[in-house]
């Protein structure tokens, strides 16, 4: 490399708003700077640009003792279901909540093994449902004040990546929770991410639990 020397160097700024249209994940700009005599060079920027996701404040779900308000979730359009209601339409629903005598307050996917033995009516329990949704979830290290700054997917899927388990237990008030829901039929899988406002009951009496969500558009 020759180096340039300093009397021909020039520094200037330069600003410009650059619009990525309905882009979304990783885009990549290239700018090439060329000088008088033709030599030019190339450098890559990559910016994180985040899809637009949906909130949903205080989802209230009932324990599996509570006889009025329902224990099954679809959280791509944040409906609440009774057991016999999600057995109707078991491919839409994404999780659960229960509490255990072990477990406590516990969130967990259709596919849980844990969840059939507390959901097992003989009529619409787990053990008949044909299609059981394998969301995945995981505990994270998000505060209130982050969870409530997030306004589009980049932390949601940074966040969520990595989620295994077909369950999250031992659920406590001011904690922040991701959950990847599985693709069926007509629909895609999603990201998401729960943060606990309230929990009552326990597993011998009816309660119930509340959270915000925010999850991919």
């Amino acid at each position: 490399n020759i180096a340039i020397p300093s009397a021909n160097q020039k520094s200037y700024g330069f600003s410009k708003e650059l619009s990525v249209g309905a882009a979304t994940g990783e885009v990549t700009f290239n700018f090439t700077i060329v000088d008088k005599k033709g030599e030019s060079n190339s450098i890559l920027f990559k910016v994180a640009v985040g899809g637009k996701i949906k909130s949903f404040s205080q989802t209230l779900l009932g324990n599996q003792k509570n006889l009025t308000e329902g224990s099954f979730y679809n959280a791509l359009n944040n409906l609440r279901l009774s057991q016999t209601e999600a057995f109707a339409s078991q491919n839409t629903v994404d999780f659960l909540y229960y509490h255990g005598s072990t477990n406590g307050a516990s969130i967990a996917a259709p596919s849980n093994s844990d969840a059939a033995l507390v959901f097992d009516n003989s009529a619409t329990g787990l053990q008949k449902w044909t299609v059981k949704n394998a969301t995945k979830f995981k505990l994270l290290e998000i505060s209130k004040v982050d969870f409530g700054k997030i306004d589009n997917d980049v932390k949601i899927n940074s966040a969520t990546s990595g989620a295994t388990a077909s369950s999250a237990i031992q659920l406590s008030i001011g904690k922040c929770y991701g959950f990847t829901t599985f693709p069926g039929a007509g629909r895609a899988t999603k990201n998401g991410v729960f943060y606990v406002t309230g929990i009552i009951g326990s597993s011998t009496t009816s309660g119930s639990i509340t959270f915000d969500v925010k999850i991919q558009e």
